[in-house]
């Protein structure tokens, strides 16, 4: 077995502070408040008529499409929608003219988004691709490519590629947002936000006995729920799917509030759930499924904001006090850490999971 400091999912989740810099030093203007993407400087006609927003991916990419779906709802204020880019090639699908398809796609190179990307390209639609490889096929299709500056994703499980796909997308929101008022600014806090945020990961980055005391605390379980309401959705999505690739360990992700509705039979004694319960806009209502959830005597791990002071669990993690849009990030990066030292405890491989590809 390799040392942990050789594993490549763990090198690349403590990268992530790097990325986000990055990330954030090419599209904010902390002077100014302001943020702007110089790859739409030759469509801005073009993305001034968009009255509807397609969201597409597979995989860690869907989860981040659900992301950018709820966040472009809140922030442009038009009709979106997210779909999985096998399923939207496999029907008859109605693409109005006016809609922007934002396609999503590590390398790049995965079979279905491309197809996916040229089906959309043929209704004269604004074709958006976020890519971790700039040169990559969907970034030549695409009437507009972003680059989302994660470096090589070698291990096989995305962590960085995950992370960099939702700031970015946060950032594009406030600029397509703001296009009909010059320029789009950012809010004061969000700009204080933003500055902050790499720090805070890093602070992160700290809890890694932490978690990895839990991980082998649960290294025999044989299935666990995660769960998470609103932003959190798509991270409890992430979280199910990070811990199926790399530890074999069958976890499934759901909203919430719709876990009530049907799989909260599997809940008996002692069976694990990871909840997220951050300070923000569905933190109130989540309290009292968590409360619930503690009758039923369910093991919790809970992922809370610092300074909480309502549950008190042996197995709780804090998150800094962060802005909703932006605490996705910091908790999704616990998740990928469980991930990883529950492989690691299980003995797995990790960086090369059975029966999977880096894309196809």
């Amino acid at each position: 077995m390799k040392k942990e400091k050789e594993h490549l999912m763990l090198q690349e989740i403590l990268e992530q502070e790097r990325v986000i810099r990055d990330i954030v030093k090419k599209y904010v203007d902390f002077n100014s408040g302001i943020t702007y993407f110089e790859e739409f400087k030759h469509k801005l006609r073009e993305l001034r008529k968009v009255d509807r927003v397609t969201f597409l991916g597979c995989g860690t990419s869907y989860h981040a499409a659900i992301y950018g779906n709820y966040i472009f709802e809140e922030f442009v204020d038009l009709p979106c929608e997210v779909e999985f880019a096998d399923e939207f090639l496999r029907r008859k699908t109605v693409i109005e003219t006016e809609t922007m398809f934002i396609f999503f796609s590590q390398s790049g190179e995965t079979t279905d988004i491309i197809s996916a990307a040229k089906k959309a390209k043929e209704s004269k639609c604004l074709i958006v691709g976020i890519t971790n490889n700039i040169n990559s096929t969907l970034a030549h299709l695409a009437d507009v490519a972003i680059n989302t500056l994660a470096g090589k994703e070698d291990a096989l499980a995305a962590t960085k590629t995950f992370s960099s796909q939702l700031i970015i997308l946060a950032l594009l929101a406030v600029y397509i947002g703001g296009l009909n008022r010059k320029p789009p600014t950012i809010s004061k806090r969000a700009i204080e936000e933003i500055k902050v945020l790499p720090e805070k990961i890093k602070n992160i980055f700290s809890l890694q006995e932490n978690i990895k005391k839990i991980a082998e605390k649960y290294k025999y379980i044989e299935q666990l729920a995660v769960l998470g309401e609103k932003y959190h959705f798509p991270i409890a999505l992430e979280g199910g799917l990070k811990i199926k690739e790399t530890s074999y360990t069958h976890a499934e992700g759901f909203s919430a509030h719709e876990f009530l509705h049907g799989p909260k039979a599997l809940i008996e004694k002692n069976f694990p759930v990871i909840f997220f319960a951050p300070n923000d806009s569905v933190y109130q209502e989540n309290k009292k499924i968590i409360k619930d959830l503690q009758e039923k005597e369910a093991s919790l791990i809970l992922i809370a904001t610092k300074g909480n002071k309502d549950f008190k669990f042996k197995d709780i993690l804090y998150i800094p006090e962060s802005l909703e849009i932006f605490n996705p990030i910091l908790s999704v990066i616990i998740l990928q850490f469980f991930a990883y030292f529950l492989a690691l405890e299980k003995r797995m491989d990790m960086d090369k999971p059975r029966n999977l590809s880096k894309f196809i």
